[in-house]
């Protein structure tokens, strides 16, 4: 994993590397103080120039240029396996931790002038800000700065001040590092020192100087020899420098230039501090005189236009590394980026070239060379088009549309498209055939989009006229990558037996209806062949704007044939009665079908009911017909006594949305008194209603329902068919007992 930066605009953009991995499946994370970025673009490569097949992932982050404490994480997890790089904006600007440097005036001064001057040096960034601490008690000083990146800060106390004081520190504060400080104990007790061995960061660095500097900080007051070893084994005799007791050095640094016998690769540095019978040693330096490295990317160009350059990014590390550019064996101009120095002792540097696009398009190969200034030593590698695009983006989706089918009813000009959808489309080229021969008149192609899943796709279009459509003519589009000879086609013709579709609109429930969201009109579309259809809606008559339904995609089943559905958004504040139409277009018929609906909220509007009460031979019918909603109650009464011996049928619904509901009470016409009310009570939202229902009301010709027969049954008729059946009882109860009587007669015993 490499972590990289460059400038651009007014911000920074953070590139973090994924190199020589497989498998591809990998995850990386961007993190500012643990809390969660979104990469600003992911791009992942296939490596080419190995033997063995790996993959290359650049994720992108841009941040401010302003100096903040603040880190940022690109963590990447492969597998099980986590690994993550941290940098903060203060590293990637090559800030150097604030070196400070605190004097105490000689004893000498002290007594002549009895005060006690005491200066503090800081080597920083001009940024910093230097103050004084006496005793916790921060006083300002006076304030100068003599060079660049060198601030002075004096301060001046008086003996008696000087004499009550525990400790007085120097502080040097900076965005990009916590607050530095030395402080001078009153007692001047010792205590081990901070030993760092460093290579500075100077512009004189990079012309071949073997430059390494020890600083020691936290140093107490006398003297101090400092050596410097390579693997170990002293390269320098003792360097010393004699501190009086009166004087307190709190920051040291000891510069020493590398012998030329000793820069070499496999040697790594240290420097060692000596004070009598003490002695303090460095962490060790990279293998600063290592051979230079190469990485060579590709910019990602997401959103940039196909006719703008490629840009291609080439970073070095060495010693002293300077990148140069080759193509067609001449060498070309770039742009240097950036140099940073790495905590090893190496310098990185960028370096960014902008290829034309017809260059890149074309295969030229670029060459990058690093050539480190102190060994001489070089490292290239080269880069071409179809050295970074993987097998698999060289493939892409491919669509072929039909014409509308408005179009083809009107007779003018038709439109073919051709659909890509893939990786740095503008890398496909889109070639027309018509009955196989190449057809380039009246093409038109589109700019690529990109999507938010990171794939791109543009459009080819190809205007046909209507005879050429109607004599089924074969229509092909061919997609070929520049860096693939294998061609995807697609082809179309109009269809010569299409399958008429099956229209059907289902009504919402009566609870979406009236509910306090909004619901769905739905319309099927079934069976239709082939699979290009148009739907729309209308309302008495008026088509609907696209923008309050919503089309499905169309489905393919296993019979051949194609369904699909439209759903029409029925806004829940605005109820509008009327004719709703569903209207599918498709080439099997010259007119477009048309499904309707009437009374969809017939059923939710309130309306009241209407009854009728009628009567038959053994029981009262209660018809209660017309009402919405269906939500109803029926109670029958005897005089004022409810009564439970009732059948309800359930409420249906009829064409015109409205319900309807049957109540039945059994009733015994011998136990009916003349004079005694059964009332038929309908309890709904619209209110309640009594229908009564007596016997001395009813007339002699009364009307009874025949639940058996359709047509009207007389009272008359009714009094006919019950003396018969008395005379036909009558008649068989006698034949009975004269059948006993004499049976017993004749089996009398003797």
């Amino acid at each position: 994993m490499a972590l990289l930066s460059k400038e651009e605009g007014d911000g920074i953009v953070l590139e973090c590397q994924l190199k020589d991995y497989y498998p591809n499946k990998v995850t990386v994370q961007w993190f500012s103080d643990n809390q969660p970025l979104t990469a600003k673009n992911n791009k992942e490569l296939q490596n080419t120039d190995k033997a063995e097949k790996s993959f290359t992932y650049i994720s992108q982050i841009s941040i401010g240029t302003q100096y903040e404490d603040k880190r940022y994480t690109c963590k990447a997890t492969h597998e099980t396996k986590e690994i993550k790089e941290e940098y903060s904006l203060c590293k990637l600007k090559s800030v150097l931790k604030p070196s400070i440097e605190v004097k105490r005036a000689r004893l000498e001064e002290i007594l002549k002038e009895n005060k006690v001057k005491f200066s503090c040096t800081v080597k920083a960034p001009h940024t910093t800000t230097v103050s004084w601490l006496a005793n916790g008690v921060r006083k300002g000083g006076t304030i100068s700065k003599e060079q660049p990146n060198i601030i002075v800060n004096n301060l001046t106390l008086t003996t008696s001040e000087w004499s009550n004081l525990k400790t007085i520190a120097c502080t040097a504060k900076h965005p990009c590092f916590p607050e530095e400080r030395a402080e001078i104990p009153a007692d001047d007790k010792q205590k081990d020192p901070v030993v760092v061995i460093r290579r500075p960061f100077q512009k004189s660095a990079q012309s071949g100087s073997a430059l390494l500097e020890c600083v020691v900080k936290d140093l107490s007051s006398g003297d101090v020899c400092i050596k410097f070893q390579a693997n170990n084994a002293d390269i320098s005799g003792f360097i010393c420098t004699d501190c009086a007791p009166s004087e307190n050095t709190w920051s040291l640094t000891t510069p020493f230039t590398i012998p030329a016998e000793y820069q070499k690769k496999e040697n790594t540095f240290t420097c060692t501090v000596y004070r009598p019978f003490k002695q303090w040693k460095s962490q060790p330096t990279g293998n600063i005189f290592d051979d230079p490295t190469i990485e060579l990317v590709v910019v990602p160009s997401v959103g940039q236009s196909s006719s703008e350059p490629q840009k291609l990014l080439c970073s070095g590390e060495g010693f002293d590394p300077k990148i140069k550019w080759i193509s067609k064996s001449m060498e070309k101009q770039s742009t240097a980026l950036d140099v940073t120095m790495m905590e090893n002792g190496r310098v990185k540097v960028y370096s960014e070239i902008s290829v034309p696009q017809t260059e890149w398009n074309q295969e030229v190969t670029y060459t990058c060379q690093i050539v480190d200034g102190q060994s001489r030593k070089t490292k290239e590698k080269d880069i071409r088009i179809c050295g970074v695009i993987a097998p698999s983006s060289q493939k892409a989706a491919v669509y072929l549309l039909g014409p509308s089918q408005n179009h083809v009813r009107s007779g003018a000009a038709l439109y073919l498209t051709c659909l890509v959808v893939g990786q740095s489309v503008k890398h496909f080229s889109i070639q027309w055939k018509v009955n196989g021969t190449v057809h380039k008149p009246n093409v038109y192609e589109q700019n690529p989009t990109d999507h938010a899943n990171g794939t791109q796709s543009k459009k080819s279009i190809l205007e046909v006229s209507n005879q050429q459509w109607n004599a089924y003519a074969l229509f092909s589009c061919e997609v070929k990558h520049l860096c693939s000879t294998v061609t995807q086609q697609q082809n179309i013709s109009k269809t010569r037996e299409p399958k008429q579709p099956i229209v059907s609109i289902l009504r919402p429930s009566d609870s979406d209806l009236s509910g306090p969201q909004n619901t769905n009109l739905l319309c099927f579309i079934t069976g239709f062949f082939p699979s290009d259809i148009s739907v729309e809606w209308q309302l008495n008559g008026t088509k609907l704007v696209e923008s309050h339904f919503t089309n499905s995609p169309v489905v393919a089943h296993t019979s051949g044939g194609f369904s699909m559905h439209s759903a029409l958004i029925l806004p829940a504040s605005q109820w509008k009665e009327g004719v709703y139409s569903c209207i599918v277009s498709h080439e099997s018929c010259q007119v477009p079908i048309t499904a309707t609906l009437e009374n969809l909220y017939a059923s939710v509007i309130p309306s009241a009911p209407s009854v009728e009460l009628l009567q038959s031979a053994s029981r009262l019918v209660c018809l209660v017909y017309g009402f919405s909603p269906s939500a109803i109650n029926i109670t029958w009464l005897l005089g004022t006594t409810e009564v439970s011996a009732q059948n309800d049928t359930n409420p249906a619904k009829g064409p015109d949305g409205k319900f309807s509901i049957r109540s039945y009470l059994q009733i015994q016409p011998a136990s009916w008194a003349p004079g005694e009310v059964y009332s038929c009570r309908i309890t709904h939202a619209t209110g309640t209603q009594s229908h009564n229902i007596s016997k001395s009301a009813m007339f002699e010709e009364a009307i009874f329902m025949n639940e058996n027969k359709p047509e009207s049954i007389t009272q008359d008729t009714v009094e006919e068919a019950w003396n018969m059946a008395c005379a036909f009882l009558t008649l068989f109860l006698l034949s009975l007992l004269y059948g006993c009587t004499v049976t017993l007669v004749k089996v009398k015993p003797e």
